[in-house]
């Protein structure tokens, strides 16, 4: 089935503005990367289990992620005898994790990077230099045996302290644990 003119024409102007972005030379580039410096923590997995045993999984998320969280709230542990005995992350697995985003009070609108010129609204906090607006780090129960109502415990608490520093259109989400193991 032909595509109608209008599609055509839509698709033409895309392809027009793509090729006037990426052949402008003057066009906003970072040249630099920033450093997102990590430590090593011990996480105690929710679902996972090796036998009846429930292992601690090594995770190494972001030191400003931690920081903003706090170690405590997210029942990570950095003790020389957890680190020693966690073990690798098997492979498609995927920790608990919480994800904040640091709302801006006034959004702006802005365009698209990448030549469409498509405008949308910016709703998070500045990122310019140093300042960061998204955090994510694993979260667990921190006990020898968590349960999904702790870590979603966890979880409140977080909201809890950081609610209010979050701004109007901040975000905080849960994602649970994942892991897919291939049988055959």
């Amino acid at each position: 089935m032909a595509k109608p003119v209008w599609q055509l024409q839509r698709e033409l102007d895309a392809a027009k503005a793509r090729e006037a972005y990426y052949s402008n030379p003057n066009r906003p580039v970072k040249a630099t990367r920033d450093a997102q410096p990590r430590d090593a923590y011990a996480y105690r997995a929710l679902f996972l289990r090796i036998g009846t045993a429930v292992p601690l999984i090594l995770v190494q998320p972001t030191r400003a992620a931690v920081a903003r969280f706090t170690e405590g709230n997210l029942g990570l542990t950095k003790t020389p005898d957890d680190l020693s005995s966690a073990i690798a992350p098997p492979r498609h697995f995927k920790p608990s994790k919480i994800r904040a985003m640091v709302g801006d009070n006034t959004p702006t609108v802005k365009k698209a990077f990448g030549g469409t010129g498509r405008r949308y609204v910016k709703y998070s906090g500045n990122t310019a230099g140093e300042a960061q607006a998204h955090y994510e780090a694993p979260i667990s129960a921190g006990n020898a045996t968590p349960t999904l109502a702790e870590v979603k415990n966890k979880a409140e608490a977080i909201k809890t302290s950081l609610g209010a520093t979050l701004g109007q259109y901040g975000r905080l989400t849960l994602s649970l644990e994942h892991f897919n193991q291939q049988l055959v």
